[in-house]
């Protein structure tokens, strides 16, 4: 039995959350805020999947290129210019907004 957070009821079915996932199940299979592992594991998952928007993998080597490439060199550096920061994360991992509106898009409603 694993404890849920119910977030929302409606009709025979409640959305409910386990640490940062949340799914859709039917009421009848919860007891009160806890859920069976079967249920847990068979209910709709809710919410884009957004770690799909990750296109690749990066090495320890590919970050340190990025932020350099950018002149982040020092902690101050860092402080200074957490755009650039972000900027060179972006262009390692391949994520970048339009990225995230695209992966929205294609699971629109759920």
């Amino acid at each position: 039995m694993k404890n849920v957070k119910i977030i929302k009821r409606q009709g025979d079915a409640a959305l409910i959350q386990m640490g940062y996932e949340r799914k859709i199940v039917p009421i009848i299979a919860l007891n009160g805020n806890m859920c069976d592992d079967m249920v847990w594991e068979a209910g709709l998952p809710y919410g884009v999947p957004w770690e799909e928007a990750a296109t690749g993998k990066a090495t320890p080597e590919q970050i340190a290129f990025e932020l350099y490439k950018v002149g982040i060199y020092t902690e101050e550096d860092l402080e200074r210019r957490p755009n650039a920061v972000i900027a060179a994360i972006q262009s390692v991992y391949g994520i970048d907004l339009a990225a995230l509106r695209r992966l929205a898009k294609k699971y629109r409603g759920g």
